[in-house]
């Protein structure tokens, strides 16, 4: 009878055994899954930060924004003609697909096809939109597409390694709904205008180099393209070692919303059992 019960006492003990053996098995299961998952989670993020990082690089242009309760300011910055070649992004896309989503271990496809078309756009969430056009002379177009910008305020700062040989300003008005100030620089001096345009029309200032009236730089600000209140840079420097650097401050009403930006190019790609689409974000301000 005693064997009996310690027999019993035995199976009892070892069923015990066996059943937190499997709980915490499957707790230990469970507890990696979580950590995979978290994991991939943020490996997705390091790896949208890493593209933004170098596609920013590429496209040069550099954008700041301080988002105010009632105005939001939004700071822009390029070269015209850009120092880098604007369809390097092809070599970037050749290098995602061959070699960081292998170093990665991730599935990964991008689409810069809008990219690389002779013109590179970067959207904002609020519907402005920075356009750089390269294919031949240099433009950048700040604007919403068929509508108003609603920018209020364009300061604007230019620096030309040239001489001037003439100018052309546009014609400044009173009773304007845009305020407008400009600094040009370059081996002859400064040259500056400060007031309101109307921006119902085109207000355009040009400068002209080494006599040739296709040799020139100009700043239009107005209505262009069928777009209100938008701003165009444009170069067609002769001299092929002319540069411009190009600063500029846009002010726009404030949203409630938060402020992002990102180029006009396609992200797919898949971490373990994340997988995450869209646009390549550049930018937020909250």
């Amino acid at each position: 009878m005693k064997g009996f019960v310690i027999s019993i006492s035995a199976l009892l003990l070892l069923s015990a055994l066996l059943v937190f053996s499997q709980f915490y098995l499957n707790l230990n299961l469970e507890r990696e899954s979580e950590v995979v998952s978290v994991f991939s989670v943020e490996k997705a993020g390091f790896v949208r930060s890493d593209l933004s990082v170098d596609l920013n690089k590429l496209l040069e242009t550099s954008v700041d924004v301080n988002r105010g309760v009632s105005f939001t300011e939004i700071f822009l910055r390029d070269k015209l003609p850009s120092d880098l070649n604007k369809l390097n992004v092809l070599g970037l896309r050749s290098f995602l697909s061959s070699v960081y989503a292998k170093q990665q271990n991730i599935s990964i496809e991008v689409d810069f096809n809008k990219l690389v078309d002779g013109k590179t756009e970067l959207v904002f969430s609020n519907a402005l939109q920075y356009d750089y056009s390269y294919a031949n002379d240099t433009n950048v177009f700040f604007y919403v597409p068929a509508s108003d910008s609603n920018v209020t305020v364009f300061d604007i700062n230019v620096t030309v390694n040239d001489s001037v040989v003439s100018s052309i300003p546009w014609s400044l008005n009173p009773s304007g709904d845009i305020n407008v100030s400009l600094r040009y620089e370059d081996g002859n001096g400064v040259i500056t205008s400060s007031g309101k345009l109307d921006s119902s029309t085109l207000n355009t200032f040009t400068f002209n180099y080494s006599g040739n009236p296709n040799d020139s730089f100009s700043v239009e600000i107005g209505a262009i393209e069928g777009s209100q209140k938008a701003l165009r840079i444009s170069e067609s420097f002769d001299n092929a070692a002319t540069r411009s650097s190009i600063s500029v401050r846009a002010v726009v009403p404030s949203s409630s919303d938060n402020l992002y930006w990102f180029y006009d190019a396609d992200l797919n790609f898949s971490v373990a059992d994340v997988n995450s689409s869209g646009k390549i974000l550049i930018g937020e301000n909250f």
